[in-house]
């Protein structure tokens, strides 16, 4: 079997070498390391690079990637970033970089750019999961990604960073997720996706095929969230991520109309999960609605955010108002969690009983 290959450049002051790679690395010239490393390599399965040194690397990169060594990768991890330097300027990435584009099954590009001169390398026959974050992008660019991504199952994208319009058609394209907190604006269009189960995003067009959806709240947009599961009326599973919020003294009443219903909550919905749930009065009421409801609930989880026991349950139960739910078969658990989750780790499998655990 091909050897798998990370290689981690260390930041100025030098931290100790990766232990399984022990003389790879350099502290004082690092370039140098791995360029010699690639000489006793024959074929490499893996190729992970994380960079944490400052300065333009593109053409020491482009000159690693025109070794036979790193020719037919089967995955591929690319990250810029630095510890100084989270924002402009950005690091495009060479050509070269896709010279194994035939073989990739995974691939993930972090804090770089996508700049014209690789469309002509954008052909991936057998990528079957894609992760871009942070990464700046023309819509040019990102359409010819795509729809050269003929076996593409997962794809996601946090941060990314679009000139003009992202379109996104793919005939094998399973699940996708969304993050995207900058305050610019971006405007993700999904034209044709037959096959998608699972959708992560902010907004969508109609999808009939959508089953389980997540997406992050403050718990102060009720309203929003509502109008987003018109669109997905077979939807069978809601993940809600609560997150922090400035707007406490925010209304919250939804403007729910019972003679304009929204599809799933009649008849699809059966089990909703409410992660870094601390309880305060936003949260409950946005917790409630769909308590009061869902009418085809079968389960509501909710991850508490610090210590979990009898009473604090029993608390909550009063607060919404299990007593009058909607479906009389709903069952509700309480666990706790003590520590910050990214809620990202298992994006890309969709064999995992909870993707956003």
């Amino acid at each position: 079997m091909a050897p798998a290959l990370a290689l981690h450049t260390p930041q100025s002051r030098g931290p100790q070498p990766t232990p399984w790679l022990p003389r790879l690395l350099h502290r004082r010239h690092p370039r140098r390391c791995l360029q010699d490393n690639f000489q006793h390599l024959v074929t490499a399965r893996r190729f992970s690079f994380q960079c944490l040194l400052e300065g333009d690397l593109y053409t020491q990169l482009d000159s690693w990637f025109h070794s036979q060594a790193l020719a037919r990768l089967q995955d591929l991890d690319i990250s810029y970033l630095c510890p100084h330097q989270r924002s402009e300027p950005r690091n495009p990435l060479p050509p070269s970089l896709f010279r194994s584009a035939s073989t990739l099954l995974v691939a993930k590009f972090s804090y770089c750019d996508f700049p014209d001169e690789v469309l002509p390398s954008m052909n991936f026959p057998l990528l079957k999961q894609l992760s871009l974050v942070y990464v700046t992008i023309s819509g040019e660019v990102f359409h010819r990604l795509l729809s050269g991504c003929h076996a593409l199952e997962s794809f996601y994208m946090s941060e990314v960073r679009g000139e003009g319009c992202l379109h996104v058609s793919s005939q094998t394209l399973r699940s996708i997720g969304v993050r995207n907190s900058s305050k610019e604006k971006l405007e993700l269009v999904i034209e044709d996706a037959p096959c998608l189960g699972i959708s992560p995003v902010i907004s969508a067009n109609w999808m009939r095929t959508v089953k389980v959806f997540c997406l992050r709240s403050s718990g102060l947009e009720l309203d929003a969230v509502l109008n987003i599961l018109r669109w997905f009326p077979y939807l069978e599973k809601l993940y809600i991520i609560f997150q922090k919020h400035n707007e406490k003294d925010k209304k919250n009443h939804p403007q729910y109309d019972p003679l304009y219903p929204i599809e799933c909550l009649q008849t699809r919905l059966k089990k909703v999960v409410f992660k870094a749930f601390i309880g305060y009065e936003k949260q409950v009421s946005f917790a409630r609605f769909f308590v009061l409801h869902a009418k085809a609930l079968k389960k509501v989880e909710f991850e508490v955010y610090g210590e979990c026991n009898t009473l604090s349950v029993a608390y909550h139960h009063t607060l919404l108002k299990v007593e009058n739910r909607a479906s009389r078969d709903a069952q509700f658990e309480f666990r706790s969690n003590h520590r910050r989750t990214e809620y990202d780790a298992h994006i890309h499998d969709l064999s995992v009983a909870d993707p956003f655990g």
